[in-house]
C-alpha cells in the first residue's frame, strides 16, 4: 500500500479503503493523527470536537493483515471516550491493476454502552483498481443507533461505498466518495453521505481537507402510540486532518 493511501484510509477510519492500494514493503506499519472532527460514514463520532487517532497493523505471510486502531470519540451523553478497532484482513492481488480484500472488524469503546452505537462487529469486502477506484461493502448484524443514542434499538446495517482518487502531481490528490447506509428490521431509514477531499503529502506527513455531506437522517420511536418520527436535516461540514505515517 502506498503511504498516502494508508494515511487517507486511517484518517477516514475505513480499513476497506486500504484494499484499493498496492501492498507496501515491511511487516508492520502505523500512523498517528488528529482530525478537527471524527465523522465516520457521515455520522459525527465526536460531537463536533477534535479527535486524535492511531493505527498499527502488521502483514502476515504477505496476504493477511492484523491491526489495532484507536479513535477519540464522544458518546451522546457528552462523555469523552476512546473507541478501539481490532481487524483482520485477507487480501488478494489479482494483477497489476486489480486487488480485493475481505475483513472482520470489532469496534469496542472503553466506556460507552452498546446502544450508543460504538460497540459492534463488521464483515467487509472491497474491490480496488490501481489504488484509485474502490467499491466496498460492510455488514454489521447488530448496532445501536449511531446518530441518536440510547433511545434507539439495535439494527443490522448494510453500507455500500465507492470512491475515486485522482492524483494531481507534486504530492497532491483529490478523493471523491459516495456512500449509502441501509438499516434492517426498521422502516426504511436509509441515509446517504459523500466526501470531497484535497490531500497533500510532505514526506511522512499527510494533510487532508474534507467537505463532508450527510443526507437527512430519519428516526422513529416505535414504543410510543402512535409512533413518533422526526428527521435530522441534511448537513455539510468541513473537516481537516493531519497524519504522520511510520
Amino acid at each position: 500500500m502506498t503511504r498516502a493511501a494508508l494515511a487517507i484510509a486511517i484518517a477516514a477510519g475505513s480499513a476497506g479503503l486500504m484494499a484499493a492500494a498496492p501492498a507496501c514493503a515491511g511487516p508492520c506499519k502505523g500512523a498517528l493523527g488528529l482530525s478537527s472532527e471524527n465523522i465516520y460514514r457521515g455520522i459525527s463520532q465526536s460531537e463536533g470536537r477534535t479527535s486524535a487517532f492511531g493505527d498499527l497493523h502488521c502483514t502476515l505471510a504477505n496476504d493477511w493483515v492484523v491491526g489495532l486502531g484507536a479513535h477519540a470519540i464522544r458518546a451522546p451523553s457528552g462523555r469523552p471516550d476512546t473507541q478501539l478497532t481490532g481487524y483482520l484482513d485477507r487480501r488478494w492481488r489479482f494483477d497489476d491493476d486489480w486487488s480485493a480484500q475481505l475483513g472482520l472488524i470489532h469496534y469496542e469503546p472503553l466506556q460507552a454502552r452498546n446502544r450508543a452505537g460504538f460497540q459492534y462487529d463488521e464483515l467487509n469486502a472491497a474491490l480496488g483498481w490501481r489504488g484509485r477506484w474502490l467499491l466496498a461493502f460492510a455488514w454489521s448484524p447488530r448496532v445501536g443507533n449511531a446518530y441518536i443514542g440510547d433511545p434507539a434499538g439495535y439494527n443490522g446495517w448494510l453500507r455500500i461505498e465507492s470512491s475515486w482518487r485522482q492524483p494531481l502531481g507534486g504530492g497532491f490528490s483529490i478523493d471523491i466518495s459516495l456512500g449509502h447506509a441501509h438499516p434492517s428490521g426498521t422502516p426504511p431509514h436509509d441515509y446517504r453521505y459523500a466526501n470531497l477531499a484535497l490531500n497533500a503529502a510532505f514526506g511522512d506527513l499527510y494533510l487532508s481537507i474534507n467537505r463532508i455531506w450527510t443526507g437527512p437522517l430519519r428516526f422513529r420511536y416505535e414504543a410510543l402510540d402512535p409512533p413518533f418520527e422526526f428527521t435530522f436535516p441534511a448537513r455539510q461540514r468541513w473537516v481537516g486532518s493531519v497524519v504522520w505515517v511510520f
